[in-house]
C-alpha cells in the first residue's frame, strides 16, 4: 500500500506554467509580489488572510476556484529569493501538494514573470485542475498591469 501512494505521489503529477513581460525591474515587480496587503488588487485566486511572506514561515490564504467556491489553505514558504523566485509549497502527501513558483528573470527594459507549478498525488486523478493555468496567466497580466502602471509604492 505504500508503495502505491508514493507512485502515485511520484508519478502523477501536473505541471502549469505561465511567462509574461513587465516593463519594470524585477525590484518593481517583487515589491508587488511580496505586499500581502495588495494581493487582492491583482490575484483573484490566492489572497493571504494570515502570515508574512518571508521565507520559512507558515501563511493561510483563501483560495477562490473557478466557481467562486472559497476554500482556506496552508502554505509554507520554502524560499524568497530577493528580487528573482517566491517558492511556496503545501497540500497533503500523497493526496495532493503543489509546489508553486513566481520566478523574476531580469531582460533588456524589463522582468520576464514566470509562475511555475508542479501539483502531485493522487487526488490529480479526481480534481478538475483545467481553470489553473488561465487563472494564473490572469493574475500575471493583473500584476503586470499594476506594475507598468506605476501604482508600486
Amino acid at each position: 500500500m505504500i508503495i502505491l501512494f508514493l507512485c502515485f505521489h511520484l508519478f502523477i503529477k501536473k505541471t502549469f506554467h505561465t511567462e509574461i513581460f513587465i516593463a519594470a525591474k524585477p525590484e518593481q515587480v517583487w515589491r508587488v509580489l511580496l505586499d500581502g496587503s495588495r494581493f487582492q488588487e491583482w490575484n483573484t485566486v490566492l489572497v493571504p488572510i494570515e502570515g508574512k511572506i518571508e521565507q520559512g514561515n507558515k501563511l493561510k490564504y483563501e483560495m477562490t476556484d473557478q466557481n467562486n467556491n472559497k476554500s482556506i489553505i496552508s502554505i509554507k514558504v520554502k524560499k524568497a529569493i530577493e528580487n528573482k523566485e517566491l517558492n511556496q509549497v503545501g497540500g497533503m502527501p500523497s493526496i495532493l501538494t503543489f509546489d508553486h513558483k513566481y520566478i523574476l528573470r531580469p531582460e533588456k527594459n524589463g522582468t520576464k514573470l514566470i509562475q511555475h507549478e508542479v501539483d502531485r498525488g493522487i487526488g490529480m486523478l479526481f480534481w478538475d485542475s483545467s481553470w489553473i493555468e488561465p487563472a494564473y496567466r490572469r493574475t500575471s497580466e493583473n500584476l503586470k498591469k499594476i506594475v507598468e502602471e506605476g501604482k508600486v509604492q
